[in-house]
This record gives C-alpha cells, structure tokens and sequence, in this order.
C-alpha cells in the first residue's frame, strides 16, 4: 500500500530528496579557503584600508619623542681605592663590614639612586623637572597643580572618594621615583667578544628632545651626588672609630696598623671631591636622537596592513561558516 502511494506520488518524493537541507556542505579545506578569499577580495581590501587610514591619523595626529641616552662606566680608580684599607681590616675592627652579604660596588649604588626619593627629591626642586614630568597637573596660567582633567581621572577621583581613600595630592618624590622607574630604562652592554657587562646606557624619552637632555643629565648629576655623599659619610664615620680605637690601643702593632688605616681613609676623604664621575663615568655627554623614535610610521604602516588582511580573511570565513 506504501509502496502504491510512494508511485503515486514521484514527484513530491524527488522534491524532498533533492532539497537543500539534504545536501552535504562542501569539504572545509585549504583550497576552499583560498577560493573564499579569493572570491571576496574586495573585503579584505576594504578592511586594510580602513586600518591604513586609521593609522595613517594616529600618525598624523601623534607627538614624536625622541630619546636620550647616557652611557656609563664604572669608575675603576674609585672602586679600587675605596677598597683598599677596607678590606684590610681585621673582623674585631671593622664593624662596616659583612660576612654574610656582599658589599655593592659604587656604580651599583648608583644604578639603585637612580629611582630613590632622594634623588626625586632634588629634582622636585628643579621647576622644568616638576613642571613637564607632570604637565597634565600643572597650570601654565595660574602656576598651580591642579587635578588632572579627563573623564578616566574623574572616574578615578569619585571611586577614591566612594571608598574613603585619599583623594588627589599635588605630585611630590614619591610620585617623581614611580615617573622615573617607569620612563627611564636601564640596560647594560657588552664590549665585542666579552660577556661580562662593562657598562650601562640610560635611555630617556620626551616630545622635548632638549628636555630630555636636560632631565637626562640632571638625573645623573644627583644620582653621582647621592653615592658620594654616603661614601663621605661612611668614610667620616670610619675616621671617628679609628680615632677612637687609636686612642685605646696598647700594643705597638695595632697603633702602627690602626694609622695606617687612619692615612688610608684621609686619602679617600681627599678624592671624595664633587664630581660628576665619582661613581660612574660618562663615556660622553648625554646624547639626543636626530629623528624621532616614536612612532615608528613604517613599522606601524606594515602592522596595519597585516592585521587588516587577518581581519578581512577572518570575516570572509566567518561570514561563509555562517552562511544557511
């Protein structure tokens, strides 16, 4: 009886085999894929030009920076004479010494000044310093600090005052020693051939290519004068104990041993003089990039142009695997 209907009726039978649910889809391979994108080119060219103009703008719109950059080198004739005599000193007549912890050179504690509130705090005082580090809080007019504007600032000032943290506070060191960790990079070199580093560059980024010179050269100005106003300290302190041990020694060989210490440490007193090479030497002045270092238009052009054809091929796919 079936059978009879289904002769019956040929036509309907045929149409529900042959419609188009009922089809399998094409095999998803490589040369499918090519053929896609081949066939919706014009997507993709839509899509690199759209991110073409779009970076052509940033670039057109955006502030270059050049960088500065500062190399040095440890002073070598400082770090020998500030170890001598130190190192001679017997474990009961050196209290400045540790036994279990490795004392930093001066060019160590010079890279570690860098960043420090000291050195912030002296560059605080240096009205260019202040003033462009935190240009969106300073009032050109009125020579003020004023909150930075903006509608993520403001956002971040009434989350501050919802939760009943402090709100905003005029700039000071601290705020200096964060700008500082974060603008300014520190990377060591080596000579051709050696592994061991023998030198460091300070690197420095501004609009202001004369600024960055400046801050450049400031930075390493107080950073020198840190380290050499501590080592003059300890050399002092080390002055006023032998002085004091010399006066309690009996025996011949510890008063003979105890002076020379005394000359040893006087002779550094005399070379701890200001200089801006004490604790690390300037290969040359601070030096500012011709051309701009940021944005780099060809690098930025060719980014734009792959990403626009990875977006372009991904609609074309997507729009295919979507497809009924």
């Amino acid at each position: 009886m079936l059978e009879k209907k289904r002769d019956d009726l040929p036509g309907l039978c045929e149409a529900r085999s042959s419609g188009p649910s009922d089809e399998p889809r094409p095999p998803f391979s490589l040369g499918h894929i090519l053929r896609d994108l081949l066939n919706n080119w014009h997507i993709i060219i839509v899509s690199v030009f759209f991110l073409v103009v779009l970076v052509s703008f940033y670039l057109w719109t955006a502030n270059p920076e050049y960088t500065a950059e500062l190399q040095v080198f440890p002073n070598s004739e400082v770090q020998e004479q500030l170890e001598l005599g130190v190192g001679g000193f017997g474990s009961s007549l050196n209290p400045f010494r540790s036994s279990t912890v490795e004392e930093a050179t001066v060019l160590e504690r010079y890279l570690a000044a860098i960043t420090s509130i000291g050195v912030a705090e002296e560059l605080m005082a240096i009205p260019e310093v202040a003033h462009t580090a935190f240009v969106s809080q300073w009032g050109a007019e009125d020579q003020k600090w004023h909150p930075p504007g903006g509608a993520i600032a403001s956002l971040k000032s009434f989350l501050y005052r919802f939760y009943g943290l402090p709100d905003w506070q005029p700039p000071d060191a601290r705020d200096l020693s964060g700008y500082i960790n974060r603008k300014v990079s520190i990377t060591s070199f080596t000579a051709p051939g050696a592994a061991k580093a023998i030198g460091y560059v300070l690197s420095y980024s501004s609009k202001d290519p004369e600024f960055a010179q400046n801050f450049l050269t400031h930075l390493h100005r107080e950073a020198n004068r840190v380290v050499l106003q501590q080592e003059r300290s300890r050399a002092l302190e080390r002055a006023a104990y032998l002085q004091d041990r010399l006066k309690q020694a009996r025996t011949k060989d510890v008063v003979e041993t105890l002076s020379e210490l005394l000359i040893e440490n006087e002779r550094k007193l005399m070379m701890m003089v200001v200089d801006d090479s004490f604790a690390a030497m300037p290969l040359e002045p601070v030096r500012v990039s011709k051309l701009p270092t940021s944005p780099k238009p060809l690098l930025v052009l060719v980014l734009a142009i792959v990403l626009g054809f990875m977006a372009g091929a991904a609609i074309v796919l997507l729009r295919n695997v979507l497809r009924p």
